[in-house]
Formats: C-alpha cells, sequence, structure tokens
C-alpha cells in the first residue's frame, strides 16, 4: 500500500516548476525593464503606461483559465472527460482576453503617471519587483486549487483547510525569503533597472511597503484559490470587486494628494480586506466539504 503524500510536498512538487515557469515567462518584461530604465527615465515612463494595459489583459486571460483548475484536478483519470474541459478553457481564454483588450487598464499605474516621469519610473520597477515576489504565491496557490479539489471531492473538510494554511505558510515563506534577499541587496537590484538616482531614491523609500503589498496579496491569492478549488468562484469575485473596485475609485485622487507612498498603502490595505473577506468565504464554503453531495459550480459569499 503506498502512503499519501502530505500537503507539504504535494504543494512544493507542483509549485517549483509553475514558478519556474511562470518566471521565465514573464522575463522579457523585466529586462525590458531593466534596458529602458538606463536608456532614460522618460521611456521607462512610457512603458509603464503601456504595461498598465497589457498586464491586466494577460492576468484576466489567466485567471480565466485557472477558474478550470479544479475541473482538471477531478478529471485526472478519465483524460475523455478531460478534453472537452480544456477546449472550453481555451475559448474562455480567448473570449476574456478579447473583452479584457478592450476595456481594461492598470488603474494604480495610471495614477502614478499622473503625478509625474519620475513617479512613474518608480511604479513600474516597484511593480516588477513586486511581481517576481508574487509570482511565487500565484505558483502556490495554483498547487492549493489543484490539491484542493481532490480532497473537497473525497469530502475532507479538515484536509481541505490544511491544504490552504500550508499553502498560506508556504507563500508567505517565499515572499519573505525574496524580502529578505530584496532587503539585503537592494542597492545592486534596484540600480538593474535604473540609473536615475531619483528613481532608485523613490524605489528605496518605497520598500517597505512593497513588502507588505506582496505579503497581503500572498495571503489573499492562496485563500482564493483556495475557493478555486471548491469550485465556489463568485465570493473571490465580489470581494475582489468592491475592495479593488474602491482602490480604483479612489487610487488618482490618492496618488494626487499623498503621492506613491499613499498609494501602495492604499493598496495594501485593499489586499488586507481582501484577505479578510476571502478567508471568510473560504472557512464557511469548505464546511460544505462534507456533504454527501457535490459541491455547487458556484455560490454567494
Amino acid at each position: 500500500m503506498t502512503r499519501r503524500r502530505g500537503p507539504w510536498w504535494a504543494l512544493v512538487a507542483t509549485a517549483g516548476p509553475l514558478y519556474v515557469t511562470m518566471i521565465a515567462s514573464s522575463a522579457a518584461a523585466l529586462v525590458d525593464t531593466a534596458l529602458l530604465g538606463h536608456y532614460a527615465t522618460a521611456s521607462l515612463a512610457a512603458f509603464s503606461v503601456t504595461i498598465a494595459v497589457f498586464n491586466p489583459v494577460m492576468s484576466m486571460m489567466q485567471g480565466a483559465e485557472r477558474g478550470v483548475l479544479p475541473f482538471v484536478a477531478a478529471h485526472k483519470d478519465d483524460p475523455e472527460a478531460l478534453l472537452p474541459v480544456v477546449r472550453n478553457a481555451m475559448w474562455l481564454g480567448y473570449a476574456v482576453g478579447a473583452l479584457g483588450a478592450l476595456v481594461v487598464m492598470g488603474v494604480l499605474t495610471f495614477a502614478a503617471a499622473r503625478i509625474g516621469t519620475a513617479d512613474a519610473a518608480v511604479q513600474i520597477v516597484c511593480v516588477s519587483l513586486s511581481n517576481v515576489m508574487y509570482t511565487a504565491a500565484v505558483a502556490v496557490g495554483q498547487a492549493v486549487a489543484r490539491t484542493v479539489a481532490v480532497a473537497a471531492r473525497d469530502h475532507e473538510v479538515a484536509a481541505v483547510r490544511r491544504i490552504v494554511a500550508v499553502g498560506a505558510v508556504l507563500a508567505l515563506g517565499a515572499a519573505a525569503f525574496f524580502g529578505i534577499v530584496l532587503v539585503g541587496l537592494r542597492h545592486q537590484v534596484v540600480s538593474v533597472f535604473s540609473s536615475d538616482h531619483v528613481v532608485l531614491a523613490g524605489v528605496m523609500a518605497l520598500l517597505p511597503l512593497l513588502l507588505a503589498s506582496v505579503a497581503t496579496d500572498a495571503l489573499q491569492a492562496v485563500s482564493g484559490f483556495g475557493l478555486v478549488g471548491l469550485r465556489v468562484t463568485r465570493p473571490s469575485l465580489t470581494w475582489t470587486l468592491l475592495w479593488f473596485g474602491l482602490l480604483g475609485v479612489v487610487a488618482v485622487p490618492v496618488a494626487e494628494s499623498g503621492g506613491l507612498r499613499a498609494l501602495w498603502s492604499a493598496l495594501v490595505v485593499a489586499n488586507a480586506l481582501q484577505v479578510v473577506s476571502k478567508l471568510a468565504s473560504f472557512r464557511k464554503h469548505s464546511a460544505l466539504c462534507a456533504a454527501a453531495e457535490p459541491l455547487p459550480a458556484s455560490a454567494t459569499a
């Protein structure tokens, strides 16, 4: 009889390759940021506005694809049932990507660009550093969704909650590791992206808020992926629309009145509110795993 793997090993074994793949796919944007930062601050600022449009579109497409993770995990031993799931996910990605290309813009970067050229450059460097660290949480979250889906199928409430707890620890651990490296090598790391002393000083000043943002973002991502694993997607959508919607409304006036520090502080608050809301929703809906009937495809918050 084979011994069942614990959640630690299962999550690490799945998240590791995912993280490497995701970092490799985003390497081009990091290189572009570094090259433009050493070419001219104005060019880096202009690039930040372009990325403000491109990144949300890609995030919407990736989010649509991640939504099918629990369905893929549920049919991992049934290739014939898996094929239509993958095919439908492909068309879903196309549809969401086309819609996102028409209506989406990164509000925070747009707000930073309104302050000034240097602030827009600081913003894109901070976003680039944040993305490298946050990608680890996304990789862990995808592993959480897959593993939770299997445990939920077997109606194991304790296992479902333990998987998300382990995922949260792993995501925070990864964020802490990258944060320590970034703080210890801050001058060397930041200078890779720009030689402008104003930009360098601006990024250094935002490092504490950047790290707080990554930590809270990691927690909300893992709890959101836990809900995805339960096939309960409406709570995540509700809380994201509520808290990030409010952030989007106040982003420009906050940035204009308080600068980038106020803007990143608002982001930390929005992330923290998402953590509390999504964890509460996860605890509520994970209790349904004990029911004999399969979990619903969606539910209210």
